[in-house]
């Protein structure tokens, strides 16, 4: 009996690790590029998965302060150093032939200020996406620093 009960513990660990690595994987990748005065955000979703119609999307940028070199985590840079200055919650891009909800593909998100032409970004966002074989749905938080 106790060994039943010592493999159900396994088990059960060995779900949770694999759950924990399964939901924070990441399938979108996200590469923002920096030109004058606009910020452009490139995209790449990994082959199986595609990114939500409708989903509640929030996509931000934020000019940081000087002080906040006073740290290395992006997420206390945006927090604490950070000043929104254009946010977006749409995409445009290529419908996925797996189910018709769905990018499979999208296309570079623009934003343009004249506050870009000088100083240090970072980009926030939270992403709806779905695993077309696993049929399980989640959201990707992304916080990148702008280069």
């Amino acid at each position: 009996m106790k060994f039943k009960n010592k493999l159900k513990f396994l088990i059960i660990i060995f779900s949770v690790f694999i759950s924990i690595a399964w939901l924070s994987q990441t399938v979108v990748n996200v590469d923002p590029v920096k030109d004058n005065d606009s910020i452009t955000l490139y995209f790449q979703i990994s082959e199986g998965f595609g990114v939500q119609k409708e989903g509640p999307h929030k996509i931000e940028v934020y000019q940081l302060s000087k002080d906040h070199s006073k740290t290395e985590d992006i997420k206390e840079k945006i927090s604490k150093y950070g000043k929104k200055i254009d946010s977006k919650e749409k995409f445009v891009g290529h419908t996925a032939s797996a189910d018709e909800d769905y990018f499979d593909n999208l296309d570079p998100l623009v934003f343009k200020q004249k506050q870009f032409k000088t100083g240090e970004f970072a980009v926030k966002a939270v992403i709806y996406y779905c695993s077309f074989s696993d049929k399980f749905c989640s959201a990707q938080k992304i916080e990148k620093l702008v280069e």
